[in-house]
């Protein structure tokens, strides 16, 4: 299929920069990761790096769960991220996108 796709027909574009970080553990020292690492220093500081935009969650729940074991805070519930809605999701429901062209006049595409 040999189509041409013109500026118009592009909706939306997203860029940006991905930082690449080297896994302090990993046995290849000239790997570098896409995924996020974890490393706790010497005096307890907990640090994340790299990992990806569409994995936050996941970030801050493996983040919250070291915190909770290097630090034994044995009285501190798990990471509940998993359990929470995001931002903007309350009013979610499956005709949300029929109901905002019909109320706002929005473009199917966009809704």
């Amino acid at each position: 299929c040999n189509i041409k796709v013109r500026r118009g027909d592009v909706l939306a574009a997203w860029s940006g920069m991905r930082p690449l970080v080297r896994d302090p553990n990993a046995k290849n020292s000239a790997a570098l990761s896409r995924n996020h690492v974890i490393e706790t220093s010497e005096s307890g500081v907990v640090t994340i790096a790299g990992g990806k935009w569409t994995t936050y969650r996941k970030m801050a729940e493996d983040t919250v769960d070291r915190v909770i074991a290097e630090h034994n805070l044995s009285h501190a519930l798990p990471c509940k991220t998993q359990q929470m809605q995001v931002e903007g999701a309350k009013e979610y429901h499956p005709n949300l996108s029929i109901e905002l062209c019909q109320l706002y006049g929005f473009d199917p595409e966009v809704a």
